[in-house]
């Protein structure tokens, strides 16, 4: 908000905008569920007839933005890279419609793909809107906390500017959370060769998503047999050697490969040495790892530490002026958590309507 509205509203009037949300989204949280509770029924069926009308809306959005008049190329990132990889091209030298180059791993480039064959990589961002209000269904109990969970999502700034703009960083998130969550506690019996195969495909889309792939790994890896644990290994090994030479097998030169390349341009975002001290700290911290929530709570906690330790370095390097209004520092980086802050939200939301309803029957 203070770096956007300025450029369309006075002072004033950006901070009464900022106001008013901020009050809307505290009255929607605290008050809206006792008022929900009366219509039952009008609760239910406004979850699903306003999330199936945004994804509508979504559709609509990418079908009328053309993304060549956007200032921000993360889409068009995307596309140049899937359009290289099958034209027999080496990816990361390929040029986007800023003039830009992709920092995507070569499994966002597969998740990305379905939607690049149906016209438009923004599409991308509608999938993972469905996937989301069938998560929002899955691990919430309480009507009202759905309708809640939506409300809050899709009037959330972040999330809007991302749908609009076609980026997939937050869509890589939920893709994430959808995937982790949806049968987590079977992750004890199941981790086999399929789930590596998946662990290896998440991971190769963001090397941040190692942290919550740890939290949600690790502890079950450690209870499996010597034979899961090698059919997982197996899976992961397996995934990433394909993606591996997908992305990387028509590299023309070792020289081109170190100018050119995933890791250097993400860690220019994402300093190297401080994701390797947080990835370090997520593995004691799964070992704590019992729940879901738990599972949520930590990954927002860490992922918001590797975002917002990589901000302050900027600005202790650059100042606030060059990082935040000069767009030095890409304030679209803290989508990587936010998915996980407002779903520990209404997860606790959800678990306080049920000791309410406990200590009070109907």
């Amino acid at each position: 908000m203070y770096k956007y509205l300025p450029r369309y509203l006075s002072d004033w009037q950006s901070f009464l905008v900022a106001l008013v949300y901020s009050l809307l989204v505290l009255t929607l949280v605290f008050k809206a569920g006792n008022y929900l509770k009366k219509y039952p029924f009008l609760t239910r069926a406004s979850f699903w007839i306003l999330g199936l009308g945004f994804f509508g809306i979504s559709l609509i959005i990418n079908l009328n933005i053309d993304g060549q008049n956007l200032n921000i190329d993360r889409w068009s990132a995307l596309e140049a890279g899937i359009k290289a990889i099958l034209e027999g091209s080496y990816p990361y030298s390929a040029v986007d419609h800023l003039g830009g180059y992709t920092s995507n791993l070569p499994g966002l480039f597969i998740v990305g793909m379905p939607f690049y064959f149906l016209g438009d990589v923004g599409y991308l961002q509608s999938f993972t809107f469905l996937l989301t209000l069938i998560l929002i269904f899955k691990k919430i109990a309480s009507a009202e906390v759905r309708l809640i969970a939506l409300l809050l999502l899709i009037c959330s700034f972040w999330y809007v500017y991302e749908v609009v703009v076609k980026s997939d960083l937050i869509s890589n998130t939920l893709l994430l959370i959808f995937l982790s969550g949806w049968q987590f506690q079977s992750r004890f019996k199941d981790l086999g060769f399929v789930t590596g195969l998946l662990v290896a495909l998440v991971l190769s889309t963001r090397l941040v998503y190692t942290i919550p792939l740890i939290l949600y790994v690790f502890k079950p890896f450690l209870a499996q047999g010597i034979n899961q644990k090698a059919r997982f290994c197996f899976g992961v090994g397996v995934g990433l050697i394909l993606l591996g030479i997908l992305a990387f097998i028509h590299t023309p030169s070792w020289e081109v490969f170190l100018e050119y390349n995933p890791f250097a341009l993400q860690n220019r975002q994402l300093p190297f040495v401080l994701s390797v001290l947080l990835v370090l700290i997520a593995f004691p911290v799964a070992f704590r790892i019992e729940r879901f929530e738990q599972f949520v709570r930590a990954s927002a906690v860490l992922c918001a530490l590797s975002v917002t330790l990589s901000l302050l370095g900027y600005l202790i390097q650059f100042g606030f002026t060059q990082t935040i209004d000069q767009s030095i520092f890409d304030l679209t980086y803290f989508n990587i958590f936010t998915p996980f802050v407002w779903l520990y939200l209404v997860l606790q939301l959800d678990h306080y309507q049920k000791i309410k309803a406990t200590k009070n029957p109907a």
